[in-house]
């Protein structure tokens, strides 16, 4: 007998009884049964003083057999040159996992999972009778329990699934929605690019130019500043008895747009360019649960696809009636901290709509704060409130050093200044205050006090917006209108 023989033999003792053992041997030997009982008594008293046991509790019958003391089953295959061995919690998974009452697994997955050729596999299935109608427990599982403990594990183990395939679906939704928000940050228009793609605007025609002499002509800025479309307050429930909606916002900006082609026509005043700032929270809410940025829940009548087109649609009759009134426009926009970045997709969204007209230009700030230069004044523009980080335009004497390092940073960059103006939002009311070296101008809000935020707070602004009227030297004028 070889070693590689005597070797076969010691280990399969360990895991069988004799009259498996004896089985095996005639197998390995190739010798018939008497013959082959008779080498293996002989071989067996050589090994015994070894202290491996004489005999092993076995559970067997004619295709393989079951060792209860160390959990494990030894299974004859045809196709294999010796039995294949695989242990008890391996079998039980796989019964567990190929039945439909159980995982519902397909035979090439679990020949994956578990390192199992197709065809072991085959015959497995066959010795084991396993069907995907089989209980997903094993005979000896079913053999030592009980009717209601057998049940009892299947119920269990059909919560597990259950729960298995909810944290996998849990999984996707937050993938899910973690890549829409990837894609929005990326100013891929999600969620308004399914919108945009489906889209068929009006045929816009580019119209000529007012022509006005740039030596005569004043530089008109005007500011949409917490417009917040999409909010709604019932009346009912405000102290103040005045609610807003969305509605009440689109005919705002329409009135704001006729009172500044009114003034600048009653005024006769020559305009050679129009500034629209429009400085965050165009947008109410930047989800479609209506919240902001940071998740703070709000009240609207309108969001998502509706809420965009609706405020769109707005913004494009602002533009179109404001810029015939000079020789040419520029649009400057940041973003807010309720809808974030939505406010700039707004503003890129304008922007290819009016892309053929080409006296109007936009520029989409996507940092804090933003600064350009009219007419020998630096202008420095910001909603005053990050939409990620906790983090607001600080007060007082703060403020001035705050905005004072903004101009520093930005001044080498622009010569021949001669003003600075500080243009800020968020806190829904106007104010101006000159500093030492800069004017700081608050803009005020179309809702003015009419959410139930400002009106818990007893905060009672006025609805209006702002615009400055500009020369050479700095600000010539302000006006402001009232909504």
């Amino acid at each position: 007998m070889t070693k590689e023989v005597d070797d076969l033999l010691r280990e399969n003792l360990k895991l069988n009884g004799h009259s498996h053992n004896r089985k095996f041997f005639r197998e390995l030997m190739g010798v018939k049964k008497s013959r082959g009982n008779e080498l293996y008594n002989k071989w067996f008293r050589t090994v015994e003083p070894e202290g491996i046991p004489a005999t092993v509790e076995i559970k067997t019958n004619e295709k393989y057999s079951y060792n209860t003391e160390n959990d494990t089953y030894i299974v004859n295959i045809k196709c294999l040159a010796k039995p294949f061995v695989i242990n008890g919690s391996t079998h039980r998974a796989i019964c567990r996992a190929y039945s439909d009452l159980g995982s519902s697994v397909s035979s090439e997955e679990i020949c994956r999972k578990y390192g199992i050729s197709p065809e072991v596999f085959s015959s497995y299935k066959g010795i084991f009778k396993l069907t995907k109608n089989s209980l997903p427990l094993s005979d000896e599982v079913i053999e030592q329990n009980s009717v209601a403990d057998s049940a009892a594990d299947m119920i269990e183990q059909k919560k597990f699934q259950i729960y298995q395939e909810f944290e996998k679906e849990s999984w996707k939704e937050t993938q899910a929605a973690a890549q829409k928000w990837r894609h929005l940050e990326a100013r891929t228009l999600d969620p308004i690019r399914q919108f945009l793609l489906n889209w068929n605007p009006p045929k816009y025609e580019p119209y000529e130019p007012k022509i006005v002499d740039t030596k005569e002509g004043f530089t008109f800025i005007n500011v949409l500043s917490d417009v917040h479309a999409g909010l709604y307050s019932n009346e009912k429930t405000l102290f103040r008895g005045e609610g807003h909606s969305t509605e009440k916002t689109v005919a705002a900006i329409k009135s704001y747009s006729e009172k500044i082609v009114d003034d600048i026509s009653r005024f006769n005043i020559p305009l050679d360019h129009i500034i629209t700032v429009m400085s965050g929270d165009i947008i109410n809410s930047c989800n479609p649960y209506g919240q902001t940025t940071k998740g703070t829940q709000l009240r609207n009548d309108k969001l998502d696809e509706e809420l965009f087109e609706i405020i769109f649609n707005s913004m494009v009759d602002f533009i179109s009636t404001t810029s015939r009134m000079a020789n040419s426009m520029t649009l400057y926009s940041t973003g807010g901290n309720h809808a974030g970045i939505l406010d700039n997709i707004l503003a890129f969204a304008l922007s290819i709509y009016f892309k053929d007209q080409k006296n109007i230009k936009f520029v989409i700030n996507t940092s804090f704060a933003g600064v350009f230069v009219e007419r020998n004044t630096l202008f420095v523009y910001s909603h005053g409130a990050h939409n990620s980080y906790k983090a607001k335009a600080p007060k007082g004497l703060k403020l001035e050093n705050y905005i004072q390092s903004l101009i520093i940073a930005k001044q080498n960059e622009f010569k021949n200044v001669k003003s600075r103006v500080c243009l800020m939002a968020d806190l829904h009311n106007f104010s101006m205050k000159e500093h030492n070296d800069f004017y700081y101008i608050l803009t005020p809000s179309i809702i003015g006090g009419k959410d139930h935020y400002a009106d818990a707070l007893n905060l009672n602004s006025h609805p209006a917006q702002v615009a400055l009227l500009l020369d050479d030297h700095g600000i010539k004028s302000i006006f402001n209108y009232y909504l």
